[in-house]
């Protein structure tokens, strides 16, 4: 399956960097397409080091 196979994404996870104040700062969101596929759209042009944010799960109400 390729890009032309894309038709959907589901966002899946927030990629958020904990400060020590205990807020949640916002730097991605995982998506995942129909066919599979994981992709990451980050908010900043520069994506932060994998240590320095974790995720947290989008789970649908209800």
């Amino acid at each position: 399956m390729g890009e032309d196979d894309r038709k959907y994404a589901f966002p899946e996870a927030f990629l958020v960097r904990r400060h020590v104040s205990g807020d949640k700062e916002i730097v991605g969101i995982r998506y995942r397409w129909n066919t599979g596929e994981t992709q990451i759209a980050w908010c900043d042009e520069t994506q932060p080091d994998p240590d320095e944010f974790e995720e947290d799960a989008i789970r649908p109400p209800g």
